[in-house]
């Protein structure tokens, strides 16, 4: 009998743990390296940038979104754009017809998902952008997917979910960055 209820009450221990640690909203800050970017707008000084979420609500249910509870996706990724752009010089303006080069991001899917263990979780993260670059009447774009996968020690915290993000989008952007055929549309 006593065996039984040793059972018992390790089993809704586990099943706590693990459900209390799969269904916990996962917060995380945005703040990836733009460092290509320069050398890719080298000789263009005056710039716009526009960044927009495109990721259709809800179509995957099932998976646990880590979402900044202060500022959304898009915002945090427009916001640290512009300031490194800023941080290097170039000048920012609200008209992309106005600018040397425009710069639009399109966040097609970027989320940070959950399975959980009992000792370690592993967080994947999935991220689809799609660039277009605007240069006074031409037009270039090219959709970039990336993704990154780590496993962590429970409980998974706000450091190890920002860590995943940002490495994972920083990849994506020193990738967006050194592809031969936007820095060729850009240099023409």
């Amino acid at each position: 009998m006593r065996n039984n209820q040793f059972l018992l009450v390790t089993a809704i221990i586990c099943s706590t743990f693990i459900f209390g640690c799969s269904s916990a909203k996962l917060i995380y800050q945005i703040d990836p390296d733009f460092s290509q970017l320069s050398s890719a707008l080298e000789s263009k000084q005056i710039v716009y940038v526009e960044v927009t979420d495109n990721r259709v609500v809800g179509a995957e249910p099932a998976i646990l979104t880590a979402v900044d509870s202060d500022i959304p996706d898009h915002e945090a990724l427009k916001s640290k754009l512009t300031q490194f752009l800023k941080d290097n010089q170039f000048k920012i303006i609200n008209r992309v017809l106005l600018a040397d080069i425009g710069l639009e991001i399109k966040i097609i899917d970027l989320k940070l998902s959950i399975t959980s263990e009992f000792f370690k979780s592993k967080l994947i993260g999935k991220s689809v952008l799609e660039i277009i670059i605007h240069k006074k009447s031409e037009r270039w774009s090219k959709t970039y997917n990336t993704s990154r996968t780590q496993d962590v020690a429970n409980p998974v915290d706000e450091f190890d979910a920002t860590g995943v993000m940002n490495q994972m989008l920083s990849k994506q952007f020193n990738n967006i960055f050194t592809d031969k055929e936007l820095i060729d549309f850009i240099s023409l």
